[in-house]
């Protein structure tokens, strides 16, 4: 078993683009007595103005998405550069890069990407062991029967018989590696998590500011809040919001984002006197609405995780989440938040009206899920990432 310079693991974190949920991690990595890391971007999406078809707008976030870590951007020779296509992101240079910083491993982001593929390819011609990070599940797929299932299900097979470790972003995704094979000893705990503290803080600022931004929006600030902040997608069910405005017009409904449903949402709020639609909300702003928030709804018909549930409740916000969005039996489950089925807004709207009913009852749910999204901290995914180089390592 050999380290690198300074005594610790050198790790290759290969990654689509910057993105704002990670960069946290980055830093704190960073600071690691096992690893020294170097991210290697495939693209510049997010920190360059880049349109995101999601928002349905030019983005550019308006935090530091590169201070604070070693990185690299990687060429992307892509005819159609993207990061939301699998021929968007064809970088050749990622095998050079492995070779000439002399990597111990090489933590990829997920497989839906070409250059993933050549990175699994560099990583297994050179001997340089692979850890697996992505957000699969086995009750998710837009392929689930069939040649083209079978051809995926091969792919999925040979690549994780190679990884040295496979890092679990929470029970759902841990199945996933189960279900295809990978012993329960080459998987590791490294939930997907986000800057707590930030975030705690940020929502604090927003109770105390609370009267001044309700009230400014024409809201009571008497009346309870429920918050919505995602993309204005189909899938992540936006419209729902309305339905639940409608069936509980003594709440406030503040749905923050942009996207392709936003012209039918702002037309049918019209007549809800008791919602408001902000639009694209950037990241240093966006936390304090958690702190004004009451409730937290994402009613995704389907999600991989839910980062943003991570951020509602540290800001102080009771999570109501979908039964498909992957966080659920994370964080959610278990008392600190609510759960219901797809589309299932009338439950919803009984449930909410027995919460915000009870103000004790309320408060007692905002400091569980406050406890329970402490367990999801950048320090626990770090710990995981260490002790998964380490067991790789061993293991070669």
């Amino acid at each position: 078993m050999t380290k690198g310079t300074e005594n610790k693991y050198q790790l290759g974190i290969v990654v689509s683009h910057p993105i704002q949920y990670h960069v946290p991690l980055y830093r704190r990595l960073v600071e690691s007595d096992v690893l020294s890391p170097t991210v290697l971007f495939l693209s510049r999406h997010g920190v360059d103005p880049t349109y995101d078809g999601g928002f349905n707008q030019t983005i550019r976030y308006d935090v530091d998405l590169l201070e604070g870590y070693p990185h690299q951007f990687l060429p992307n020779v892509s005819p159609k550069p993207g990061v939301d296509r699998p021929w968007g992101l064809v970088n050749f240079g990622i095998a050079r890069a492995i070779r000439r910083y002399g990597f111990d491993a090489v933590l990829v982001h997920g497989y839906a990407h070409i250059s993933n593929w050549l990175t699994f390819g560099a990583c297994v011609r050179q001997g340089v062991p692979l850890l697996l990070r992505g957000e699969s599940r086995t009750d998710t797929g837009s392929i689930r029967r069939g040649w083209k299932r079978m051809v995926k299900d091969s792919l999925i097979h040979w690549l994780l018989e190679r990884c040295g470790a496979c890092l679990a972003i929470g029970q759902r995704n841990a199945d996933f590696y189960r279900m295809h094979g990978v012993p329960h000893r080459r998987i590791f705990f490294s939930p997907y998590s986000v800057s707590n503290d930030s975030f705690a803080e940020a929502g604090r600022i927003g109770r105390a500011f609370r009267d001044r931004r309700l009230g400014g929006l024409g809201l009571d600030p008497q009346r309870s809040t429920i918050l919505f902040a995602a993309k204005l997608q189909p899938w992540k069910r936006p419209l729902d919001m309305l339905r639940l405005a409608h069936a509980c017009p003594e709440f406030n409904v503040v749905i923050i984002g942009d996207g392709p449903l936003r012209g039918r949402l702002a037309e049918e709020a019209r007549v809800l006197p008791n919602v408001r639609l902000l639009g694209f909300v950037n990241q240093s702003e966006i936390g304090q609405w958690y702190g004004v928030a009451d409730v937290f709804v994402l009613p995704s018909e389907h999600e991989p995780w839910g980062l943003a549930v991570n951020e509602a409740m540290a800001g102080g916000c009771v999570p109501a989440v979908s039964e498909a969005v992957g966080c659920a039996p994370d964080l959610v489950a278990g008392g600190a938040g609510l759960i219901f089925p797809i589309a299932g807004i009338e439950r919803l709207a009984d449930e909410l009206r027995a919460l915000m009913g009870d103000s004790l009852v309320l408060g007692e749910m905002k400091d569980r899920a406050r406890e329970r999204v402490r367990r999801f901290s950048i320090d626990t995914t770090a710990r995981g990432i260490e002790r998964a180089i380490e067991y790789a390592q061993e293991a070669r």
